[in-house]
């Protein structure tokens, strides 16, 4: 399965589109869990064990194990075989940001593939896509390529115009239409720049956007989720990684971890319900603006056949009125000629156009998102409706 499918595949099964950073770095970890032979993992796995059911994907970045030394990359080691073990399903993505000369990025492709079988990896675009061929080239793995990111000094060289444009909207375009041969392209674009968000979403259409900021980098959530998700609402992957794991420091961190991350997850789905029911309302409005005028068209024109009919008939015989009477009986539909409209099915009823199959459907839980299905108006005001009962019972229940 590639690494899009799986994607896929866990956001319809999970409905969120939160990413938990699993960056553990040793200084930051309670002070109690030092203490075990192997704290890092001990400390990814009770996070994991409380956030499972809410992420879309985790991100691990090496750095933080790597600091370490050999010691470090076995426990990062040891946290990608526990994911892969308990919780199949979840995309692994390796924060690493690799890029070198070709023969380099094969034993990156190594060490990032076969030793710890995660399913993608970020990677740096200034060598180009010659040097990046080794990742490139393995169509089932993600390739997350930078182009503009976090952090406050990204437009030094990301800002800078090459031509008429900007150079991360250079990245973005020849990595939607030159290097994506093989669909295992995405982006890293940062939550703390909407502006650049909303252009770069315009420039790829639905390609999947991995998206860092949110959290202790203060990124609007909000404006983030309107300006990044796609036609299909979604698209994005939303990181946050100190603001969860490192929300407390004692005994009780994983629980807190859970809190944080559920209550994310939820004003993510409120964001996005959100932008749908406004898109659906704008879609509406010239509609209804069109069956108004088609409306009194209708109604002046019926006014004037009347007007003229009124005349005629004021000139008609007896008989020529008696006729005409009769025409107009006979014209009237009898009872058993009436259409009768059936009614409208319930919210429960209605498919999902997003996913092609029923909200909360167990039997279609496994089936992949249909690529280019064009959304009904009312199917998509179920999925908003759905989105924010869903998002609001869970914030009521805390």
């Amino acid at each position: 399965m590639s690494f899009q499918d799986k994607l896929e595949n866990i956001t319809q099964d999970k409905n969120t589109l939160l990413c938990v950073g699993l960056d553990s770095d040793f200084d930051r970890l309670p002070q109690f869990i030092k203490n075990f032979e192997n704290p890092q993992f001990e400390f990814n796995k009770a996070i994991i064990n409380t956030t499972h059911d809410l992420v879309c994907a985790y991100k691990l970045n090496s750095a933080f194990y790597e600091a370490s030394g050999d010691w470090g990359i076995k426990q990062l080691k040891m946290t990608c075989d526990y994911l892969k073990s308990a919780h199949p399903q979840i995309p692994i993505i390796l924060d690493a940001k690799r890029g070198d000369i070709g023969s380099t990025n094969e034993g990156y492709v190594k060490y990032a593939y076969d030793y710890l079988n995660v399913d993608a990896i970020t990677l740096n675009p200034y060598l180009g896509s010659e040097a990046l061929k080794p990742f490139l080239d393995i169509g089932d793995r993600g390739c997350f390529i930078l182009c503009k990111t976090s952090n406050p000094g990204s437009g030094e060289l990301q800002n800078e115009m090459v031509g008429q444009e900007a150079l991360y909207r250079v990245v973005a375009r020849k990595v939607s239409s030159e290097w994506n041969k093989l669909g295992n392209c995405f982006l890293v674009v940062g939550a703390t720049y909407p502006q650049e968000l909303t252009e770069i979403r315009s420039i790829v259409h639905n390609m999947t956007l991995l998206v860092p900021g949110v959290g202790v980098q203060g990124a609007d959530a909000q404006k983030m989720v309107e300006a990044g998700v796609n036609s299909k609402n979604r698209g994005i992957i939303i990181h946050a990684a100190r603001s969860i794991i490192f929300a407390i420091g004692d005994e009780t961190f994983a629980k807190k971890a859970r809190e944080v991350a559920a209550h994310l997850r939820d004003q993510f789905n409120i964001y996005r319900g959100t932008k749908l029911l406004d898109q659906l309302q704008k879609s509406e409005k010239p509609k209804e603006e069109d069956k108004k005028t088609e409306q009194s068209k209708q109604d002046t024109s019926s006014g004037q056949q009347s007007t003229t009919q009124s005349s005629g008939q004021s000139q008609q015989s007896p008989q020529g009125q008696q006729n005409q009477q009769q025409g107009d009986q006979a014209q009237q539909p009898k009872p058993e000629d009436k259409v009768i409209k059936p009614p409208l099915p319930s919210w429960g009823n209605l498919k999902n156009p997003i996913w092609g199959k029923k909200p909360n459907d167990p039997s279609q839980q496994n089936e992949s998102a249909p690529k280019d299905q064009e959304p009904n108006p009312l199917d998509v005001k179920t999925e908003a409706k759905g989105i924010l009962s869903d998002a609001f019972k869970a914030l009521k229940g805390k």
